[in-house]
């Protein structure tokens, strides 16, 4: 196993303890959230800025605001992390989620998330423009697929937006990869958007997404949550996929096996071995592709994470709350 890929697990592994006992009434799997950036970041266990962040948050939305619950401490990692001042660049997340409002995206769990992504990835003068392409780009998204386009691909379509994607590129990976053995749904919808932000081609990301498929088939780890955006995760590297996808299969396999990380499943310890395998990748080729590409594959591993662990973290409410009234 790569040594430095399992120093990173292991340190992700301390930094979810360390979360845990600042902040233990934050849902667990925002926490692994947490300690996933903070371990990419290489950062100490020092949290006040998330602290501060929280504090912003709480002083400066109302009690059922989108920007509670969950969505509080993913925002307030994300915040602690950034560049600035956490409370100003709060309110250019919010002046962007106006924006947004304003070219068509409805309110929602998402929307903070998605305001995020445009405040993180565009010029404050561009926030317009990039608003109302994205919002063109999930009505085109909502016609295609109907029963699958909701708020968990606004982050996304405003990613696609800032890289000025076409949505018919999307839809031609959605088929061509349907065609090669992957199961049509949401999990096919996000590898496609994802995989439409690379500057590959798509004869070769096709190519190079079977490829990763068949090899996580023959060794077990096929997986229904989480499973397609981790194969984009590794697709979108540059370099030859096998020994990545080699690297990728052991550090899943050695997360399986860590007792604060076996109870998400093996989907979401898929996603954190990709983005983990993805940040390395990014340190060690730095120099050969400049910050563009370390910008996109930041943008979207924090996207498709924040979408999947909202998502899960969404999952396990409602069948708690299913229990608790069959119980009643």
């Amino acid at each position: 196993m790569n040594t430095i890929l399992k120093q990173k697990a292991d340190d992700m592994l301390e930094m979810v303890m360390a979360l845990e006992k600042s902040y233990k009434w934050e849902h667990n799997l925002a926490r692994h959230f947490a300690a996933l950036l903070y371990t990419q970041k290489g950062l100490s266990k020092d949290f006040h800025r998330i602290d501060e962040a929280i504090e912003a948050i709480k002083s400066s939305t109302g009690v059922f605001s989108n920007y509670r619950g969950t969505i509080k401490f993913l925002l307030a990692t994300l915040l602690a992390l950034g560049e600035g001042d956490v409370a100003s660049n709060l309110e250019k997340i919010k002046q962007a989620e106006a924006i947004l409002k304003e070219s068509g995206f409805k309110s929602s769990t998402y929307l903070p998330m998605t305001s995020y992504t445009l405040f993180s990835g565009s010029d404050a003068f561009d926030y317009r423009s990039v608003a109302q392409r994205a919002n063109a780009i999930y009505k085109e998204m909502k016609k295609a697929h109907p029963f699958l386009t909701d708020g968990a691909d606004y982050p996304l379509s405003v990613l696609i937006a800032q890289k000025q994607k076409r949505i018919d590129t999307i839809e031609q990976i959605y088929e061509a990869l349907s065609q090669r053995g992957f199961t049509k749904g949401n999990e096919l919808q996000l590898l496609s958007h994802i995989l439409s932000l690379s500057t590959l081609g798509t004869s070769q990301l096709i190519e190079k997404c079977v490829e990763i498929n068949t090899t996580l088939k023959a060794n077990k780890l096929k997986s229904s949550m989480g499973y397609y955006p981790s194969i984009a995760m590794i697709a979108l590297l540059e370099e030859g996929s096998h020994k990545l996808t080699e690297e990728f299969m052991d550090l899943t396999r050695y997360l399986m096996k860590l007792k604060k990380f076996k109870w998400l499943g093996k989907g979401m310890n898929m996603l954190f071995a990709s983005a983990l395998v993805a940040d390395q990748w990014l340190e060690e080729h730095s120099d050969e592709n400049g910050t563009d590409m370390e910008a996109v594959l930041g943008l979207t591993i924090e996207s498709v994470i924040v979408a999947q662990t909202v998502a899960m973290i969404a999952a396990i409410s409602a069948a708690t709350a299913a229990s608790s009234a069959a119980s009643s």
